[in-house]
Order: C-alpha cells, then structure tokens, then sequence
C-alpha cells in the first residue's frame, strides 16, 4: 500500500490503521490517492480515486464499523472516479454521483434508469449485430401452390421493392398483371418466367389507404391531390379534384351489377357512373358491395345515409337580352320518385339571382312554376332514388319585346 498526500484520516481513525505510522505531509488541495490490491479493500478518500483489483470489490466494513459502505467524496466539477474489476462488481450508485466508468472483464450486474431524455447510445459488438431493416415499399410472392415465401432453389418465390418509397397500401389482380398502389405510386407487376417486370404508371401516391377499387377488367383510385383515375389498357384521368381534394380517410367501392363507383369518407360522398361519365353526390359512408344470390348487398359502419339529389344547370338567356317570362316545364326521366323543380331568375347580369320556392313534378313530367327575368338557371331534386337519370326538359317562356 502507497499513502501520498495529506491523509490524517487514520491518526483520527486509530483503529483503521493501528500498526503503521502516518504522518501528515502537506500537498496541494487536488491530492490523489492510489490504491493496487489483490483482495478486500475499505478506504475513505477524497477526490480523484483509482481503483484496480484482481477479487472483489466490497464496501463493506468488516472490523470497523465507518459509514458501513464504501463512498467517494469528490468537490471539483468534472472530477471522476474509475473502476476497473475483472470480477464480479456490484455497485450501489446514489443518486448524486457522477462522472463514473466502470470496466468489467467478468459479470457486471447494474441496475439502470434510462430517463425519457436519454439520447445518442452508441453501442459496440466483438459479435454480430442484425438489423432487419423495414422493407415497406416491397412486394414478394411465393412457390405456386405454397404460403411460404422463402426463396428456394427453384427460384420460385422471391422480393422485390417498388423504385417509390413508403408502404404498398394494395394489390389488385388486372388480367394477367397486377397493380401496386401504395403512399407514393402506382405500378404494373407483370410476371415473366420467374421474374417480375415493373412499370410504374403513376408517380403520384393514394390520397388514403382504401382509396381504389376495381375487378379484373378497370380499375380506380384517387390520388393525394383529388385526382379520380381509370385504368382499362391504359391509364385515363377523369379528374373531378374540386370535389375530392382534401377528403381524408376516402374509402372506394365498386358495384360491378350497375357500373357505379362509390366515393365515401363518412362526411361526404359521391358516385361515379360509368356507362354515363356522370359524376354526382351520393351516400357518404358506404365502405364495400357484393352480390349474393342475386340480392345486392352494401356495407357501412352505420346506417347508409344518402343525400337529397340536386342538380343546377348553367345560365339561360334564350339567345336574347331582353326579358322573358318562364310558365312551366316538362322533364323526361325513365327514374321512379318524387321530384321536384325550382328556378333561379334575374333581371339584369349584374344583379344576384333570386329563386322560386321548389314544387313536386307531376307524375305525367310537367310543373307550373311562373317567374320573370332575362337570365334563368333551373333545379331539379328528388330525395328516394336509387339511379337518377334526366333525360330531357323543356322550358315554356315567352320573350317580351323589351
């Protein structure tokens, strides 16, 4: 054992140190102590304390009963203490103390907290770290027949990533291809022997997960900025952006029996006919459809709401400035339902339209609604429909001479 410094802790101590001499010798404040042993130690230090030891560690007193556990008492910020054990070390840390580097070669049992602000752990391995990294923009496809989609070596089943980033949303079977759909494309999967060939045909992602529909013969989808598409052999933008842009968590069914595509998101909705191109609102919370038995059935989180169907025309003059007076109409629609009828009418171009209260429609298709103006716009609305289908009007006026 080596003593340097000032330390008169065993003359105050005397059984600490009963058959050996100590004296005082002055040093400066930032003294040192050195401890090297081979077994037990008990010491009570100042600052700056190294330790090395070949046993075990202990704090313990054993003869002497001098705060009972081994403590370090440091007052300079930054000052440190190092442990280095190559056995066994069990340590007690309070709560104040700081600065510390422990170095085991043998079993070092810790108990640690690692507050919510713990940040920038490096971590070194003499072993092998794996890392499995997220593959969110790849597909794979496994052996014919088989659910396991290891690669083998009848190079069967296999991977691969998108040249998109972010998660696939869907997969839709398309003839003898099929369609990739995820946060930021589009794309054409076309088997070829044992491999896959990829055409991305849209490099603009879904606006939201269920945000296409479809068979095996078209296909929708809407993407992050409103754009409804279509895509038979090609791929086709029908737009309508003014109404879907914005619509999150949009959900989209196809009902194969009628050709209608149904735009939800549980606030509002629309439907797309394609036989007719039409475009208009419609339920707001359907979220799938299919036939059974001949019985077509929808559904929906809640009771299928559907909105009142209201069309407006554009503005009518009738090739002419000068006033006219509207008497009635007469609608052609082949639509069961009660229908009613209303018209928008102003004197001058300038000046705000002003509107007729709405009337039902005969059965036989007239409605007597009389109003007086230059410029017209006429509505229509029925409130129970299925389909809804104008196939005709027409308007009886009179044209006055100023």
């Amino acid at each position: 054992m080596i003593l340097t410094g000032d330390y008169t802790k065993a003359s105050q101590n005397p059984g600490l140190l009963s058959n050996r001499v100590v004296t005082a010798v002055p040093w400066p404040s930032a003294s040192k102590i050195i401890f090297g042993s081979s077994g037990y130690m008990m010491i009570d230090a100042s600052s700056n304390v190294t330790m090395r030891s070949h046993g075990v560690i202990s704090g313990a007193a054993v003869a002497i009963n001098y705060d009972q556990l081994l403590s370090f008492t440091w007052y300079t910020p930054g000052d440190g203490i190092i442990i280095g054990s190559e056995g066994a070390f069990n340590p007690h840390l309070s709560s104040n103390t700081s600065n510390i580097t422990l170095t085991s070669f043998g079993t070092f049992l810790e108990s640690t907290l690692l507050s919510d602000n713990t940040s920038n752990i490096t971590i070194d391995s003499y072993g092998t770290i794996w890392n499995d990294v997220e593959k969110l923009n790849w597909i794979a496809w496994s052996d014919v027949g088989s659910l396991d989609f290891t690669q083998t070596r009848k190079n069967v089943a296999g991977a691969m990533p998108m040249d998109w980033q972010g998660s696939v949303y869907g997969i839709k079977k398309h003839g003898n291809v099929f369609i990739v759909m995820g946060v930021n494309g589009v794309s054409i999967i076309t088997p070829t022997g044992a491999l896959m060939g990829l055409n991305t045909i849209h490099k603009i992602g879904l606006i939201s997960r269920d945000a296409f529909a479809g068979n095996d013969s078209i296909l929708y989808f809407v993407d992050k900025l409103g754009a409804l598409y279509q895509f038979t052999d090609t791929l086709k933008k029908l737009d309508y952006k003014e109404f879907l842009a914005g619509l999150s968590n949009l959900t989209l069914t196809f009902d194969e029996s009628t050709n209608f595509l149904y735009l939800c998101n549980g606030t509002k909705g629309y439907v797309y006919s394609q036989e007719s191109d039409s475009f208009g609102a419609g339920p707001i919370n359907i979220t799938g459809s299919g036939y059974k038995t001949g019985v077509l059935y929808l559904t929906s989180p809640a009771a299928i709401a559907t909105p009142v169907f209201e069309i407006k025309t554009d503005i009518y003059d009738f090739g002419t400035r000068n006033l006219k007076t509207v008497y009635g109409i007469d609608f052609g629609t082949d639509s069961s339902g009660v229908f009613q009828a209303a018209i928008e009418y102003r004197g001058k171009y300038n000046t705000s339209f002003s509107t007729t209260a709405w009337k039902n429609i005969h059965p036989k298709g007239s409605v007597q609604i009389v109003c007086r103006g230059s410029e017209f716009r006429f509505k229509f609305k029925v409130t129970t429909y299925k389909s809804f289908e104008l196939d005709y009007f027409d308007v009886d006026y009179k044209i006055h001479a100023h």
